[in-house]
């Protein structure tokens, strides 16, 4: 007989705790576990949005990282 697994998949379910749309999705995120009998694990961040005209400390670094590939 084929061994039955005991542990079931997990979704990764990564939202902007701020943002009202993620606001809008994650009860429906987390029905996936009941609907797909998967466990839904929720990874809340923050997005760091800078105002207008300035730039986020992390988006330089990325662009310096890739230049060197």
């Amino acid at each position: 007989m084929p061994a039955q697994r005991s542990e079931k998949a997990e979704v990764k379910m990564y939202s902007d705790f701020k943002s009202p749309y993620a606001f809008l999705a994650f009860d429906p995120g987390m029905a996936l576990g009941q609907r797909f009998d998967v466990r839904v694990r929720w990874i809340p961040f923050q997005l760091r949005v800078k105002g207008k005209g300035e730039r986020s400390v992390y988006s330089g670094a990325g662009l310096r990282q890739s230049m060197r590939l």
